[in-house]
């Protein structure tokens, strides 16, 4: 079965990020990430984001369905062990979302 191509307009997307003390984060995210610092600091923040005319490439524009979603966003780094043959790891960086929700 293919999947059908989508189309829609992004209406409207923001972006709030805040510091969170990095002990209180660090329960909220799970192994192998651990928060990333900026200034001794954890970062999170929300996304949030409205959707509208969302439809398969062949419907009209008219007939599509529209959403509001939010994203929580937190940011995190863990060791990338990569092949077993390598025995040094690098720090990769990255989003954990721990929660997301969408309107119905």
């Amino acid at each position: 079965m293919r999947i059908p191509v989508m189309r829609g307009v992004i209406d409207r997307r923001i972006l709030v990020n805040y510091h969170v003390d990095p002990g209180v984060l660090a329960a909220l995210v799970p192994p192998p990430f651990r928060p990333k610092l900026v200034g001794g600091l954890g970062m999170v923040g929300i996304c949030l984001i409205r959707l509208k005319q969302v439809r398969p490439r062949f419907v009209p524009a008219f007939l599509g369905i529209s959403s509001e979603n939010a994203a929580h966003r937190t940011a995190v780094e863990w060791d990338d062990v990569g092949e077993p043959s390598c025995v040094s790891s690098r720090v990769r960086e990255g989003v954990y979302i721990r929660r997301r929700d969408t309107s119905p």
